[in-house]
């Protein structure tokens, strides 16, 4: 591996040392296939990357007759494609397939050593060699190049580094529990196929005005400056805002007159590459200032006064109206849902005071998970920064003397 240190100082009292001189490095070889299996039956198998996670990895495969063992609080390199992955072994043992290699420190701190190794994700990926399998080497990973300080202030580093990991990893788990409780929500509000008492079933056309947009993205000369809300703002958003950024483009008067969007619209994915993408949906929930409907979309306009709009986006996600939709698409390499397949689709509502109770529930949940969300994003790119900081000297951390 080429020296990516030569223009780099060496803080004072750090060194720089090659990994080979300070760990162990053992490569996976895979064991027969005929002693692989899926059940508790001899030691856990790692194959590759495949099985890693954000920390530990999780072996899918047992074997019977391992060949190169990785112990417990190893580091874990995946060293074919995608290359350079890093993980620790948290198990008391486990067997290396040919994908993946241990790395057993024997002069570092092991955290240290596994927040250096997953900053140097870009020099393994240079490192790689093949044609149908990229991967590394024995001397790819051995010599690599560590700059490393006493052993103290390592631990430090480390310490400092898997406090950031953790509160990652719990917001992450935050974030995972109350998605699971809006699908339990979901299911027990809103997917039902006869309607309860008091509820009524509906054709969506009989309260809804339902518009295939055909606004592309182009810009002409003789038409209006407009901003689209495109395929993948839908897609990827379960609330349209008046913060958000959309494209900028061109329309006709008439498009805008007729695919300008309102507070309370719903849009969702008209087409999709996929069958299970299709009919994705968004409520606009801001008033918005010169936004039209872009094209691969269908506007749905509801009747407010008996429909509440966030309430009829989340009926679209219910299970029954998606499983309608995905047995209604059009096409075969690419899917399109058609007016009339819109019109038809039933949807079951309750009184609209009952709709905007429902409403508010998912509000409220959702707006938790994007605010957690945020704060996870918050925290990854302070763990990319402290990273590049504290493992190379740039900040140095404090150390109580013996």
């Amino acid at each position: 591996m080429k020296n990516e240190m030569k223009s780099i100082n060496i803080p004072e009292g750090w060194k720089k040392e090659k990994l080979i001189d300070i760990t162990t490095v053992i490569m996976g070889q895979s064991p027969p296939s005929s002693s692989y299996s899926s059940i508790d039956n001899g030691i856990p198998f790692l194959q590759g990357n495949a099985e890693f996670g954000h920390r530990y990895p999780t072996p899918k495969y047992f074997t019977t007759s391992p060949s190169k063992i990785s112990k417990k609080n190893d580091v874990l390199i995946s060293v074919r494609a995608p290359v350079g992955d890093i993980n620790i072994n948290n198990l008391e043992c486990v067997c290396l397939g040919r994908g993946v290699a241990a790395i057993r420190p024997t002069n570092i701190n092991r955290n240290f050593l596994f927040y250096h190794l997953i900053n140097c994700k870009k020099q393994f990926e240079k490192a790689q060699q093949g044609s149908t399998f990229k991967a590394i080497n024995s001397k790819d990973i051995g010599y690599l190049n560590i700059l490393m300080p006493p052993i103290k202030e390592q631990q430090k580093i480390a310490e400092i580094l898997t406090t950031v990991d953790c509160a990652i990893e719990e917001t992450g788990r935050i974030i995972s529990a109350c998605e699971k409780i809006k699908k339990g929500l979901m299911q027990e509000l809103l997917n039902y196929d006869v309607p309860p008492k008091g509820w009524k079933k509906e054709l969506l056309t009989d309260n809804t005005e339902i518009l295939l947009s055909n606004v592309d993205k182009k810009v002409k000369d003789n038409e209006h400056k407009v901003l689209l809300c495109n395929y993948m703002d839908v897609y990827n958003n379960e609330y349209i805002t008046n913060n958000m950024t959309f494209m900028k483009a061109t329309a006709s008067q008439n498009e805008i007159d007729k695919f300008s969007l309102k507070k309370g619209d719903i849009i969702i994915t008209k087409d999709s590459e996929t069958q299970e993408d299709i009919a994705k949906s968004t409520a606009v929930i801001d008033e918005l200032k010169n936004v039209l409907c872009g094209y691969h979309l269908a506007l749905i306009r509801p009747n407010q006064k008996k429909i509440n709009s966030v309430f009829l986006s989340k009926i679209f996600e219910s299970k029954r109206i998606h499983n309608y939709f995905v047995r209604k698409v059009n096409g075969i390499t690419r899917f399109g849902l058609n007016q009339s397949t819109i019109k038809q689709a039933h949807i079951i509502f309750p009184p609209l005071q009952e709709q905007e109770r429902i409403a508010e529930i998912f509000l409220t949940i959702d707006k938790y998970i994007d605010e957690e969300k945020e704060k996870k994003e918050t925290l990854t790119t302070l763990k990319k920064s402290l990273m590049q900081k504290l493992l190379t000297g740039e900040i140095r951390v404090k150390v109580q003397a013996q």
